[in-house]
């Protein structure tokens, strides 16, 4: 079942503007090129950031150069699902 979360942050601002939402599909957690996932460390903490591979790592698309690349090897990670679509609630 699908799930959203509130975007919050900077890290991916050039797909996902702040104060929107994402939609999650848990069910989906196979990893693709250029796909955007949920995705959390050991500590509990989620973020939002783009699959990329060779080598394995997920990126944020942002215009903020203080977000850092993730390596699969160099860090725990949990793959909580795959944005399937976003939004915001202006206008509403």
């Amino acid at each position: 079942m699908l799930f959203a979360v509130e975007v919050d942050g900077d890290s991916m601002n050039l797909l996902l503007p702040e104060g929107g939402w994402a939609a999650v599909d848990p069910d989906s957690r196979a990893l693709y090129e250029m796909k955007v996932y949920l995705i959390s460390n050991g500590e509990g903490d989620a973020t939002i950031k783009r699959y990329r591979n060779n080598p394995a790592r997920f990126e944020p698309v942002s215009n903020n150069t203080d977000h850092q690349t993730i390596f699969m090897h160099e860090h725990e990670i949990r793959v909580i699902g795959r944005i399937v679509s976003y939004g915001n609630d202006q206008g509403l």
